[in-house]
C-alpha cells in the first residue's frame, strides 16, 4: 500500500516519501515504504496510527536501532545499540529542560586541558558511599 505525503506532513516526511517513491519505481516489486539495506537491515517510513510520521531503522532481527519521530511536540530521535560515540573536532552542546544520565557501571568526566565547571542556580547535592575530594 503506497503512502502519499499528506498536506500536514513535515518537510522531512515528504522528502523521505519522495525518496522511497523513487526507489519503488526503480524496483516495482518492492514495498514503497520500506527499503532493504546491507547486512539485513530495513529502513521504513511511517509507523502506525499514533505515530505516522517516523523513520525507523531495524536490525536484521527486527529490533529497533534508530527511530526519528515527528509529532506535534517536535522531532525526537532514539538510538538503540551496543555503543554510541559522538565525535566532534569542535564543541558539543546540549540544551534541554532537564538532563539525566544513568549508567550501570559508572560515569567519568575528564578534561585533558582546562577546568571542569559545575554551575548551579541552587544547591549542589553529592550523595555517595564515600565522597572523595582531592
Amino acid at each position: 500500500m503506497r503512502r502519499k505525503p499528506t498536506a500536514h506532513a513535515s518537510p522531512i516526511s515528504a522528502a523521505l516519501a519522495q525518496m522511497l517513491e523513487a526507489y519503488a519505481q526503480a524496483s516495482p516489486a518492492a514495498d514503497p515504504t520500506t527499503v532493504r539495506l546491507a547486512h539485513g537491515r530495513t529502513l521504513a517510513l511511517g509507523g502506525d496510527a499514533e505515530q505516522p510520521d517516523c523513520l525507523v531503522l531495524r536490525g536484521r532481527d527486527g529490533a529497533l536501532e534508530v527511530t526519528i519521530s515527528i509529532d506535534a511536540r517536535g522531532t525526537s530521535v532514539q538510538v538503540v545499540g551496543a555503543s554510541l560515540d559522538l565525535v566532534a573536532t569542535r564543541d558539543i552542546e546540549v540544551r534541554c529542560a532537564s538532563l539525566r544520565v544513568q549508567a550501570e557501571l559508572g560515569v567519568a568526566l575528564s578534561a585533558s586541558r582546562g577546568d571542569i565547571s559545575l554551575d548551579a542556580g541552587d544547591d549542589v547535592v553529592i550523595v555517595g558511599e564515600r565522597v572523595l575530594l582531592n
